[in-house]
């Protein structure tokens, strides 16, 4: 039999016992390999994106009655076999075995796709076998109540009563939910204690639309079942994921404390691979970062990029850091001479993105909000609701509030009908309303 890890909203799955049994994780062997078959820096030809790989390990079982194999995590399809058996597809996610095991030496083979991207496999190597047990710390899968899946990873920190802070770590194109198995960010989130939640991206949608909603919607049903801070949640994420973060964070500034992006794009081009998910001027518009950053005043960011990229020019990156520089805003800017489009500029620079991540707090009643949204759904910024003269068009607002005078100043509105302060939100006194300011858009004040 072949067993997953559940995907409830209880958030368990059925693993090996951490504390029993035997750790296989070291002492795989790949071909083709690296160097002396090791499992790392598959070299892939020129010319090509993959490359198929064997990896193999013998081990020895006194009795095989009640005991399993996790094989850990895989962040793609493999084919496995075990002991000889007609292979079988497993993944993504966590593949624990609990047949075909016999006592004395056994053989288990894994054939995965190696890429340029991550030059190992696709997998996280962390294998045991022994007896299990239901666990509920570590990577597992859920499902929101829609039947909406997720990937979060609950850090043993997450037992100590604290509300601890979340990142949200968006996944790049062509890959889903597991795709940063075997990436650094866990074991930082195991080491630092805080959760890291995957959202599906909805396929290859540069998170426009239907995914930023899906993003959103995963964000808000961790945020009500775990013990996670509501003002310490940060994004980030590589390639597509990574201009996601910008793109999702700069749309809705309110509700984030920093956004990483690594290798992601800043303004996206018509056509190309962006034609099916952005395939009118408008919406390619509303998802690139660069038409966004005026709303990054209060959202600290972290731009990373390797100067060997042949997929995302990294041209990409410095004009987004240079459109920020012009702002003012806080931002910062990691060039790598030597790195390319991989998984291994990720891991290396996610320190940096942590500590950010981890030094940050949400902006909760900023006195100055600078906000421009193209559509209805995202016309909402700290305590400020904007109302547009015209749907279907791009409104901005610049306003700050004077909390010592009891004023509020519209320094810029374009395709702004009124506006509805929140007062309970903004850096006001709630039992002094502050006056509206003559001419420009009329303000409205709410409780």
């Amino acid at each position: 039999m072949l067993a997953a890890a559940p995907a409830e909203a209880q958030l368990e799955a059925i693993d090996v016992d951490p504390t029993q049994g035997e750790d296989l994780s070291d002492g795989w062997r790949c071909s083709p390999g690296g160097a002396q078959g090791a499992c790392d820096g598959i070299d892939v030809p020129d010319g090509q994106r993959s490359v198929p790989v064997r990896a193999a390990r013998t081990f020895r079982l006194e009795n095989a009655a009640g005991v399993a194999l996790s094989l850990g995590h895989f962040a793609a399809k493999a084919k496995l076999t075990i002991n000889g058996r007609p292979s079988r597809r497993v993944g993504p996610g966590l593949v624990l075995v609990s047949d075909g095991l016999v006592a004395g030496t056994n053989q288990a083979a894994i054939e995965v796709s190696v890429s340029t991207y991550r030059n190992a496999p696709p997998w996280d190597r962390r294998v045991r076998v022994g007896p299990t047990r239901a666990r509920r710390t570590g990577l597992l899968e859920g499902k929101r109540p829609d039947g909406r899946p997720f990937v979060l990873y609950v850090p043993a920190a997450a037992s100590s009563g604290e509300k601890l802070p979340l990142v949200v770590a968006l996944h790049p194109w062509g890959v889903g939910l597991w795709a940063y198995v075997g990436a650094r960010i866990y074991g930082l989130a195991e080491e630092r204690g805080f959760f890291v939640l995957t959202p599906d991206g909805l396929g290859n949608s540069l998170y426009n639309r239907e995914a930023e909603a899906e993003v959103l919607g995963a964000i808000d049903h961790v945020l009500a079942t775990q013990p996670i801070d509501p003002d310490r949640v940060s994004l980030i994420g590589a390639s597509m994921g990574g201009a996601g973060a910008t793109t999702i964070g700069y749309r809705h500034p309110h509700r984030f404390a920093s956004v990483a992006s690594f290798f992601g794009d800043c303004e996206y081009a018509m056509g190309g691979y962006t034609g099916r998910a952005l395939p009118t001027p408008e919406l390619r518009r509303a998802a690139s970062p660069c038409s966004l950053a005026q709303n990054a005043r209060h959202l600290p960011t972290l731009l990373v990029h390797g100067l060997r990229d042949r997929v995302s020019s990294p041209r990409e990156t410095t004009r987004l850091d240079r459109r920020l520089g012009q702002l003012e805003f806080p931002h910062a800017m990691v060039l790598r001479e030597n790195d390319g489009h991989t998984l291994a500029l990720f891991d290396r620079e996610t320190p940096r993105a942590v500590d950010l991540a981890l030094t940050s707090r949400r902006a909760v009643r900023p006195d100055r909000v600078r906000f421009s949204s193209p559509d209805g759904g995202a016309r909402r910024a700290w305590w400020i609701d904007v109302v547009a003269a015209r749907d279907g068009e791009w409104a901005e607002i610049d306003v700050e509030a004077k909390p010592a005078d009891g004023t509020i100043v519209i320094h810029r509105a374009e395709n702004v009908r009124r506006l509805v302060v929140r007062l309970s939100e903004s850096p006001f006194d709630p039992s002094r309303p502050p006056s509206t300011p003559d001419g420009g858009p009329p303000v409205e004040v709410v409780p």
